[in-house]
């Protein structure tokens, strides 16, 4: 990661993980065939995903302090004790990045803006009301992260092996992080 990186993955390699794994190509862009030639709305995505993925709690300290990325970090282990070796990125980081980005181009707002912090202690809408757990999150989480991301962060744990393959892809769990 070198000094003024904001992604954690370059467009070719966001592509060929996304690709690799079943999702449906990029969605395009709404307007005039080929509104985005040289990529800008995949960089701008890319960009969004690495910004969620630099709010997560990450095992280990980052390498240089005042940087807004979270990674390389110094001391991070994976879910099994294993050293991540100083100066890299994981690979599940990358692909987290990339599907962050497919997902912002899909339409899911990965940072929505959480009405009075998203502490309100009931809900309701006619007859319809929502109440949860004390300890549900309070975001919506998506599975496929939390499969690939709890080795390495404490943000997922509760949530990991939920996701389901399914047709068009994985289905998102819809709880609240």
């Amino acid at each position: 990661m070198p000094p003024g990186a904001n992604a954690y993955v370059g467009l070719a390699e966001a592509e060929s993980l996304i690709l690799g794994r079943g999702f449906p190509d990029w969605p395009p862009a709404p307007g005039p065939p080929d509104p985005d030639p040289e990529g800008a709305r995949k960089a701008a995505a890319l960009i969004r995903g690495a910004d969620f993925l630099n709010g997560l709690h990450w095992h280990g300290a980052r390498a240089a302090a005042g940087r807004m990325m979270a990674w390389p970090r110094l001391g991070a282990e994976d879910g099994d004790g294993y050293a991540v070796p100083e100066g890299s990125v994981p690979d599940a980081v990358r692909l987290a990045n990339a599907y962050l980005a497919w997902a912002v181009l899909s339409g899911t707002d990965i940072q929505p803006v959480m009405e009075r912090g998203n502490r309100a202690a009931s809900k309701a809408v006619d007859t319809i009301s929502a109440s949860y757990f004390d300890d549900a999150p309070s975001r919506d989480v998506h599975a496929f992260l939390a499969d690939i991301l709890h080795p390495y962060c404490t943000d997922f744990g509760p949530f990991a092996g939920s996701a389901v393959p399914g047709p068009g892809g994985l289905r998102i769990a819809r709880a609240v992080i």
